[in-house]
């Protein structure tokens, strides 16, 4: 009897046909994998720069005869500044009445002091990434 055996191309391209096909399946996996990571990354960089803004801001709020009031850093937005030219949305509330800013913009109920709640919504057809932080208020300057 004679013995017949099926070949179906060179071991060689057999080989580098595995090996191409498992490099282009990994470096598929790894790119998803880093641009993954590197959105995270700059979202987080991004909210970091949010809160440092409106933590400017929220320290600036006092209690002047028995109002709120607060004198606006600029530089609280100048620090949001890029070369994209994005633009800067705000609201600041004493309870559920808005003191300044969009009346849109409605704080999430269940906040709690010292921490800060970043959400992305839409807005005119647009994603826009808001921060939220509460400062708490106790006292008077005087009678």
């Amino acid at each position: 009897m004679k013995a017949e055996v099926n070949v179906s191309g060179s071991l060689r391209r057999r080989l580098a046909l595995i090996m191409t096909g498992g490099a282009a399946v990994l470096a598929v996996i790894l790119f998803f994998v880093v641009r993954g990571l590197a959105a995270q990354v700059a979202q987080q960089g991004q909210d970091n720069i949010l809160n440092a803004s409106m933590a400017s801001v929220l320290d600036t709020a006092v209690i002047r005869e028995g109002r709120v009031t607060l004198d606006f850093p600029y530089s609280s937005l100048s620090m949001l500044n890029t070369v994209a030219d994005d633009r800067v949305f705000y609201a600041i509330h004493e309870g559920r009445t808005l003191l300044s800013g969009y009346d849109w913009l409605v704080p999430p109920s269940d906040l709690s002091a010292g921490a800060a709640h970043f959400e992305t919504t839409v807005f005119n057809a647009e994603q826009v990434r808001v921060a939220t932080g509460l400062r708490i208020l106790t006292g008077t300057d005087g009678p």
